[in-house]
């Protein structure tokens, strides 16, 4: 579960399951249902999925393996689950549940591969109480890909109705599925549940750690404190340090400061940036901040890194100095595409309406990254801004009618998919856009 082919192969396993099981349905369809017919040639035809596999396959080849990447399959996953769930609804209405769900029930008997696994979840998700047992019983046995997946299904519905399944599951000797289950037990805020998280802050691996760390965040059980902190102080992974340093700006508690304050020097970037927005938090939970921290702080605008500088504009913005903002116009300027970008962040997530102009001009910048960027940050600038991206994407540079379309796609406006999704089609740049906004909408 490490690697994107991995995650490929979840994809494409899904994408048979899905056409395999409207393929069923047609064979035993009666005649007189043509809208059934239409609805399930659809499905076959790729309506039914955020993308086609080989278009997956080709933003995953783009894509860095991690966390992001695994977020976006849960995404698309969940978004075809909810297709076919609501296609069962429609279905039992038009034919009756018995045509509906055979298919189903004998994919889960007698299905190939990956097949048993997802009939049993839809199943369970309908409502079916022995599908739901026979998950149960069957889960362990499934290849540990498959495991991810159904748990990564059922923690991101937020049914913690299988909470016994999280926790037995945190015995998993996958250390992917571990972190699916510590999610799914910090999300539910069951009490007393941060005494079987705390363990695995030890001995379980930089990725088991990570996620236990966000768990405890979340749960906010102050016996958590003391063991974050003396992780923090003997790991050797920046990632959990950054992310522990995260996960302590969720906590009130003024003990905190001073241990924080620390870390605003410490030499890796992304425990810096952690450092002033988790220092941020506390100040602001605790209704007051420490004027010498505040002045570190300051100190961290003039940082060599871009995202460091822009939490630093941001947390000091949030504590009401809000003379940083001339630091987000030299930041604009930098010659730098990420910085740029991060700067055009600032300006949505600060609305700076006074830059809107800047953001327009940096829609024709020659990074895309920079240009989506500062195109969604109009849209947090209400109608101005989106009357903005309109007159942009019917009268603006090449360049600003891309950029300007793709952040008015987010906003579901059905014009500008369907523009967006035409501009792909003809070779256009925005392969690679419409890709993060089809994703982006299964999510």
């Amino acid at each position: 579960m490490r690697k994107n082919q991995d995650l490929y192969a979840i994809y494409s396993q899904y994408e048979r399951f899905l056409t395999g099981y409207a393929v069923a349905v047609l064979r035993l369809l009666p005649e007189g249902f043509p809208s059934v017919e239409d609805r399930l040639l659809k499905v076959l035809r790729g309506g039914g999925f955020p993308l086609t596999p080989e278009a997956f396959a080709e933003h995953l080849q783009r894509s860095p393996e991690g966390d992001a990447t695994r977020e976006v399959l849960v995404g698309a996953l969940t978004e075809m689950q909810h297709q076919l769930l609501d296609l069962l609804d429609t279905l039992s209405g038009d034919i009756g549940r018995e045509i509906t769900y055979r298919p189903l029930s004998f994919l889960s008997e007698h299905g190939e591969g990956a097949d048993p696994a997802f009939a049993l979840t839809t199943l369970a998700r309908g409502g079916h109480l022995r599908a739901r047992e026979d998950l149960l019983e069957r889960f362990s046995h499934w290849p540990a890909g498959l495991r991810w997946a159904v748990l990564a299904l059922l923690e991101h519905e937020g049914d913690w109705h299988w909470m016994g399944l999280f926790l037995a599951s945190l015995k998993d000797h996958e250390p992917e599925v571990i972190r699916v289950a510590v999610t799914a037990i910090g999300k539910s805020g069951v009490a007393g549940a941060s005494t079987r998280l705390l363990g695995l802050l030890k001995n379980h691996g930089e990725g088991v750690a990570v996620s236990a760390a966000l768990a405890l965040a979340r749960l906010r059980d102050p016996e958590a404190i003391d063991p974050l902190m003396d992780l923090a102080g003997r790991t050797r992974s920046q990632k959990v340090r950054a992310t522990v340093v995260s996960a302590l700006g969720e906590y009130s508690d003024p003990k905190l400061i001073a241990f924080l304050a620390r870390h605003l020097e410490y030499r890796e970037a992304r425990v810096r940036a952690n450092a002033l927005t988790a220092l941020r938090k506390v100040f602001q939970s605790l209704g007051r901040s420490e004027e010498s921290v505040v002045e570190k702080m300051k100190l961290l605008l003039d940082d060599s890194d871009h995202r460091v500088r822009a939490d630093a504009i941001h947390s000091l913005w949030e504590l009401g100095h809000m003379e940083s903002v001339e630091h987000i116009e030299s930041m604009l300027q930098d010659e730098k595409a990420e910085t740029r970008a991060s700067a055009a962040w600032l300006c949505g997530r600060l609305k700076l309406f006074q830059l809107r102009e800047t953001l327009i001009g940096l829609m024709r910048d020659p990074e895309w990254n920079v240009r989506k960027t500062s195109a969604v940050a109009l849209l947090v600038f209400g109608d101005t801004g989106r009357q903005a991206l309109r007159t942009l994407s019917e009268s603006g540079s090449p360049e600003q009618q891309i950029s300007a379309v793709f952040a008015l796609s987010l906003t579901h406006d059905p014009k500008s998919v369907e523009r967006l999704l035409r501009l792909a089609q003809t070779g256009e740049e925005l392969s690679q856009g419409t890709t993060d906004l089809l994703l982006r909408l299964s999510r």
